[in-house]
């Protein structure tokens, strides 16, 4: 778990779009699901779950996060696999 903040700009941070990046594409039984939280002590909040019966043997895929206007944000991601293999992640990127 990493906290962000985007020293860059004064104010609040909006972000628009998140990638995620994975080492070698989803297999059938596997996924993800990322969630966010703008401080410590709330819950988390899903912006979507990601499994191969819907987005298929993939590598990468964008979303539209959903994240409201905030100063910090804290990622989670969350795997889905199989008694046997587990997706592995690359990247997530928040522009």
């Amino acid at each position: 778990r990493l906290m962000i903040r985007d020293d860059g700009l004064r104010g609040l941070s909006v972000f628009t779009e998140l990638e995620f990046q994975l080492a070698k594409e989803l297999a059938t039984g596997e996924g993800i699901r990322i969630q966010y939280r703008v401080n410590l002590t709330d819950s988390f909040t899903t912006i979507g779950s990601y499994t191969f019966a819907d987005i298929g043997a993939v590598i990468s895929h964008h979303v539209i996060p959903g994240i409201p206007a905030c100063e910090f944000v804290q990622l989670r991601v969350l795997f889905l696999g199989t008694a046997t293999t587990t997706p592995q992640m690359r990247s997530v990127t928040l522009r």
